[in-house]
């Protein structure tokens, strides 16, 4: 009997732990919700879905170590409405081989794919302004990162960047009014921005990217504030920037920047130098590309090698 009493009282108690768990799953589960986001797991296919599907302020947790990590998920893709991406969302998940991240992400905090072994693809949406360093730290797999446009603009943010706010003193005027409106330049005579994107470079660089296309399809006029003329402002700060490009290459000598500049605006002889490739045109009407490059060859006498069509 009492030996009876004693298996009852262990399924009983068997059974409050597991209820226990279920109960702590489920808070879990509804901690995740977080800033109107939620985590969908499929282990079907080993994927998640992570998107916003209530109203919420779109930032993912600061988690102290991923909840993921011993779930076995291949492939994550995160969607509409997150925001923010805090740090360590997915770090030593080392299952983890591919990630998506969607257009309304505009920041990727520190070591979110830390000790991620198995990762080698990254499709970064084009809403993305900033991410910090550590972020792929220690992804010995990563072979493919898309980039979007938002990263790849070495002299300008826009204005709803985390370096906008940041430098703001360090942004381009021009009779006291900052350049560009929703797309600011930063000037590259401020030391802070010089070691900001010196900063970014390093990070690209250990990520395992050594090409980097210098998007400029905007310009600064008949100059900017700083020296006794607009044009003298405006000279200082391309000369501080073609000296930081000069650090950059002897820094990482197998970097490769291209310069791509609103069909070639940039294109003197004083900027090409520093550059390994000079963007011709992006013209889509593919057979009036050669009569493009002829003619940028015959003007600018340059080297076939360091010409490029984006078509």
């Amino acid at each position: 009997m009492k030996k009876h009493m004693y298996i009852c009282l262990l399924v009983s108690l068997i059974m409050m732990l597991l209820c226990g768990q279920t109960a702590l799953a489920e808070f879990k589960n509804t901690e995740l919700i977080n800033g109107g986001i939620q985590y969908f797991y499929h282990p079907e296919t080993k994927s998640m879905e992570i998107y916003q599907t209530r109203s919420g302020h779109g930032e993912t947790y600061l988690y102290a170590e991923s909840p993921f990590k011993d779930c076995g998920v291949e492939k994550a893709a995160i969607g509409d409405g997150v925001l923010k991406i805090g740090h360590n969302l997915f770090r030593d998940c080392k299952t983890l081989k591919s990630v998506t991240i969607g257009n309304d992400t505009t920041y990727l905090n520190q070591t979110i794919f830390k000790g991620c072994t198995a990762l080698k693809d990254v499709t970064l949406g084009n809403g993305l302004t900033e991410f910090v360093y550590a972020t792929f730290q220690d992804c010995r797999s990563l072979t493919n990162i898309s980039l979007p446009d938002s990263l790849i603009k070495m002299e300008s943010c826009s204005s709803t960047s985390e370096v906008y706010k940041a430098l703001k003193d360090c942004l381009l005027r021009r009779n006291g009014v900052i350049i560009g409106g929703n797309r600011a330049f930063l000037d590259f005579r401020c030391e802070e921005v010089r070691n900001y994107t010196m900063d970014a470079v390093d990070c690209l660089y250990s990520m395992g990217v050594r090409y980097i296309k210098n998007d400029y399809n905007h310009n600064l006029c008949i100059g900017c504030d700083g020296a006794d003329s607009l044009s003298q402002g405006l000279a200082e700060h391309r000369a501080e920037f073609l000296r930081f490009i000069e650090q950059v290459k002897k820094k990482y000598p197998d970097m490769i920047i291209e310069s791509c500049s609103s069909g070639a605006m940039r294109a003197d002889y004083g900027f090409i130098k520093y550059m390994d490739l000079q963007s011709v045109s992006d013209h889509e009407i593919y057979y009036n590309n050669p009569s493009i490059m002829r003619n940028f060859t015959i003007k600018h006498m340059m080297n076939f090698r360091k010409r490029q069509v984006i078509s």
